[in-house]
């Protein structure tokens, strides 16, 4: 008898046990996976495209939106998809045009590299109505995952953009300046020549003088 409660004991205990190793392989194996995913998704969000958009007020005289891929690898497939609103409000029409033709278009951006998309003149600011920038950037890096990035830009909001002037600027200025002082140069040495010039169109007493006139005078 007590040899019988002693085998059900032990089978309790050893189904207990097991119950515990179970369960216990079965959070190590829940943990296990966390871990994998964690790893992936980390690998995934270290190499893999980043695209960022800004406004950039290019060469004093255009606005545009550049795209840059900030991220470890290149982006494939990139597609810029803008609100059709913004599209519309564009006051200059050629713009329109070419925002329209640009948007969904395939393209690939490399790291650290840019993607420009004109959409208005040096009068785009004052002309504007003040409809928001919106849009998606879909892209794909090596691994095949898609990306979507959403993109809201209050035009507003944004910096107030101040021209400086580079070099060229400087170069340009500093020819001007030298080309009108020339030109000023010029006019003071066509001053200065003006009487001569009309002394020699005009003969000079000597060269009126006649010898034989002077010899009948004697």
């Amino acid at each position: 008898m007590i040899t019988d409660w002693l085998m059900v004991i032990i089978t309790f205990v050893y189904v207990v046990a097991t119950v515990f190793i179970c369960v216990y392989n079965a959070k190590s194996a829940k943990t296990a996976w966390e871990q994998t995913e964690q790893m992936k998704l980390q690998f995934l969000q270290s190499n893999r495209p980043v695209i960022t958009v800004e406004i950039v007020y290019l060469k004093r005289r255009y606005w545009v939106l550049r795209f840059t891929n900030r991220g470890a690898i290149t982006a494939f497939n990139v597609s810029i998809d803008l609100d059709r609103d913004f599209i519309d409000s564009l006051p200059e029409e050629k713009f329109r045009h070419i925002v329209s033709a640009e948007v969904r278009k395939i393209r690939t951006i490399g790291v650290n590299q840019h993607y420009d998309m004109f959409f208005g003149g040096k009068n785009f600011r004052t002309s504007n109505n003040g409809t928001p920038i919106k849009g998606k950037i879909h892209y794909y890096g090596t691994i095949e995952a898609l990306f979507v990035e959403d993109f809201c830009i209050e035009i507003s909001d944004y910096a107030i953009f101040y021209s400086v002037d580079g070099e060229l600027e400087d170069i340009k200025r500093a020819v001007e300046e030298q080309t009108k002082e020339i030109a000023k140069l010029s006019a003071a040495v066509y001053t200065i020549k003006r009487p001569f010039a009309n002394a020699e169109e005009s003969p000079s007493r000597v060269e009126n003088f006649n010898i034989e006139d002077a010899y009948r005078e004697e």
